[in-house]
C-alpha cells in the first residue's frame, strides 16, 4: 500500500518534470521494493506449531522463540484468552473456551504481529 501511494505521488509529480527523472525515480523506487522483498526472504518466519488441533482442554506451542505472548480471539473479533510468559513445550489450557473456531495471534516482544494461525475448540 505505501509503495502504491509513493508510485501514485510520483506520477502525479511526473508531470512537472522531465521523463529522464521520471524513469530515475521509477527506478529508484522499485529497485528499493526489490531489495526490501530480498531481505524478507532472508530471514523467514518461525514456523510456530499449535498442538492438538483440535484442542479440547490444552494447547501446547512449539518454536516460540522470540514470542511475548499469545491472544486468542473467537470470529468476531472479541479477545477471549492472552497467554504471557510462554515456556517451550509447556501446556496451557483452553477448557474455558466455548467450542468453536479461533484465531491465535502470537506477538514479538515489539508488540508486532508474527503469525495468525487457526485453532479448533471442542
Amino acid at each position: 500500500m505505501k509503495n502504491t501511494l509513493l508510485i501514485l505521488s510520483f506520477l502525479f509529480m511526473a508531470s512537472a518534470t522531465t521523463q529522464a527523472q521520471v524513469n530515475e525515480i521509477f527506478k529508484t523506487l522499485f529497485l528499493s521494493t526489490s531489495i526490501q522483498m530480498e531481505k524478507s526472504w532472508e530471514n523467514p518466519p518461525v514456523d510456530i506449531k499449535i498442538y492438538p488441533n483440535p484442542a479440547t482442554h490444552y494447547i501446547t506451542f512449539t518454536n516460540i522463540e522470540g514470542v511475548s505472548r499469545i491472544d486468542i480471539y473467537n470470529l468476531v473479533g472479541k479477545r477471549t484468552k492472552s497467554i504471557d510468559n510462554l515456556i517451550e513445550g509447556d501446556s496451557y489450557d483452553v477448557s474455558d473456551l466455548a467450542n468453536g473456531l479461533y484465531l491465535v495471534r502470537v506477538i514479538d516482544e515489539n508488540g508486532d504481529v508474527i503469525i495468525t494461525k487457526r485453532l479448533s475448540k471442542r
